[in-house]
């Protein structure tokens, strides 16, 4: 067991087949939603990776991670990417609920989470290359950037942003193509970008990306017509990030079909930071001895 690993932890039954040595066995514990404090212990001990999805109530930033959470547990793997394991199971299978069979309802929904349930999810990931990364997600309320909309500086409707590496601005794909709503969207992710750029939050290392989410509600006309608008949200997004992207998601598509984009998400996510930790110097090996041990 590795040496971080909380004492629930439970260990697999049986030893890996040797062609699967390669892939961790996968760590999970039955934990809610963590606090700041809870988080910064795992950022803390093995460095991860912090993940804020900007995006006002009914975005989709919830349905983003569950579904991400419920096709790792379906197909293990996500374009190469493998779970290995949570250290907030309870809380991703309680988002996840109301999207499942059992919950009798007769379409999936994901429950919006409210600003007393602010908290941070977690997924070990294992990437194509068997590195791992501790991948903490802040599920926070949509009410936050209505107010960062509105004018409030991020820093202070979120202190701890400066520990983010990866900002993704959440667009909401079916009000886009909505009738009159379109703009309103546009202008919003705009106010987003602008809030992020001023802000002073963003480490020279951590990345920017725009998503537009429910792709599956948007007609060929709305796509064509997004793949025009993205270019002024790019080059806002570049002003922070100059290699900012846009990503485009279908994470659980209406006719029950599979999900679409999450593997490029989450090539990104877990993709290196945009400028590499500096290597330690290396010190070439003295011509001749200063001193010897004597026996």
């Amino acid at each position: 067991m590795a040496e971080d690993a909380p004492e629930n932890v439970a260990e697999p039954d049986e030893a890996p087949q040797e062609e699967e040595v390669a892939s961790p066995p996968a760590l999970f514990t039955s934990k809610a939603a963590l606090s700041l404090e809870e988080a910064a212990t795992i950022v803390g001990r093995r460095g991860a990776t912090v993940v804020l999805l900007m995006g006002e109530i009914g975005a989709g930033k919830t349905t983003l991670l569950v579904e991400l959470w419920a096709v790792f547990l379906l197909r293990g793997t996500i374009g190469g990417h493998r779970l290995a394991g949570s250290r907030t199971a309870l809380a991703l299978e309680e988002r996840a609920y109301h999207s499942r069979v059992e919950s009798k309802l007769e379409s999936g929904t994901t429950r919006r989470t409210h600003e007393t349930e602010d908290g941070f999810v977690h997924m070990r990931v294992q990437r194509p290359d068997e590195s791992l990364r501790e991948v903490l997600f802040a599920d926070v309320s949509g009410e936050h950037f209505s107010r960062v909309r509105q004018g409030r500086p991020l820093l202070e409707e979120l202190p701890w942003v400066t520990r983010t590496d990866r900002f993704v601005v959440v667009i909401d794909g079916a009000k886009y193509a909505a009738l009159g709503e379109r703009e309103v969207m546009l202008n919003a992710a705009r106010r987003q970008l602008f809030a992020l750029q001023n802000s002073g939050a963003v480490d020279q290392r951590a990345r920017v990306a725009v998503c537009i989410v429910k792709t599956d509600q948007m007609s060929d006309d709305d796509e064509q017509s997004f793949i025009s608008d993205s270019g002024s949200l790019l080059e806002e997004a570049r002003k922070i990030d100059d290699s900012a992207v846009c990503l485009a998601i279908a994470a659980r598509p209406a006719d029950g079909s599979a999900a679409v984009g999450l593997d490029s998400f989450l090539a990104w996510l877990c993709g290196d930071d945009r400028i590499p930790k500096r290597a330690p110097p290396v010190v070439d090996a003295p011509l001749r001895a200063i001193s010897r041990f004597r026996t």
